[in-house]
């Protein structure tokens, strides 16, 4: 046999070796993927209802959290500047001279972070109907949108679930989006409270009333007074009930206030 038959020889089994190799790792690897997809298919029932609820889970917490801005004046969480009322705290929009309302980006985060804390207490094991399922949550992420006309949430919440000797691990991205005029009242609550930063002791009733939304002036003592912004229209109603979104200001004290 001449020496470049053999090297021929040798170089397709060399070849023949690394194609085998190559199938065997390729296995390997699909091996996993496989398992998994047959047992998401042996739990499908158990997976479609976990996704329902979760679902329904998220836009609940959405929907309350978007209700809390709403009362509470852009934030959740109050640590300071905000006005102690009767019925709730409220954050100051205007204190000190100065624009304070939280940004829309402070307002994203707050939503974000009220659903996270939230997921794990309203989620219920008892959902499932097979009480032999084992659940296993793991720690949620969720992004906030806020748009003019709505408040769009991602939420990425893994979820192992496991029944006898199978088990499937749900890394699902929940995307839903909730019907509110949230940013188009957030830009006009500014608009108020920079028109007011030019002219501290002086409301302008003229210019609230051309406004797009029903909104009040409230006097709450001598120096605090509260905007209530109302969205009666169908493009804000949270369970079917109108949105309403308001915020504190402060007039400095021995000062007299003016409407116009």
């Amino acid at each position: 046999m001449k020496k470049d038959e053999k090297r021929g020889q040798v170089t397709i089994f060399i070849i023949i070796c690394i194609f085998i190799c190559a199938i065997i790792i390729f296995l390997f690897l699909l091996k996993e993927p496989l398992k998994n997809l047959y047992q998401q298919k042996y739990l499908s029932s158990e997976i479609s209802q976990i996704n329902s609820y979760t679902y329904d889970c998220i836009f609940q917490s959405g929907v309350n959290a978007i209700r809390i801005i709403g009362i509470q004046g852009g934030k959740i969480e109050l640590n300071n500047n905000y006005l102690f009322t009767n019925f709730s705290l409220i954050h100051y929009g205007f204190l000190n001279k100065r624009n304070v309302l939280p940004s829309k980006f402070e307002i994203e985060n707050e939503i974000s972070h009220y659903i996270d804390s939230r997921l794990p207490e309203c989620f219920d094991e008892s959902i499932l109907e097979n009480s032999s399922v084992n659940i296993k949550e793991e720690k949620s992420l969720s992004k906030t949108i806020i748009s003019n006309d709505s408040v769009i949430i991602k939420t990425k919440f893994p979820i192992t679930i496991s029944k006898g000797n199978n088990s499937a691990r749900l890394n699902e991205l929940y995307q839903l989006e909730i019907p509110v005029m949230l940013g188009d009242i957030h830009s006009i609550s500014n608009e108020i409270i920079n028109k007011q930063v030019k002219n501290p002791l002086m409301i302008s009733l003229t210019y609230i009333s051309s406004l797009p939304y029903n909104i009040s002036v409230i006097s709450y003592n001598e120096t605090d007074y509260i905007y209530l912004i109302n969205d009666f229209s169908n493009n804000s109603r949270l369970n079917n009930i109108p949105y309403s979104f308001e915020f504190a200001g402060n007039f400095i004290e021995n000062e007299t206030n003016k409407t116009i």
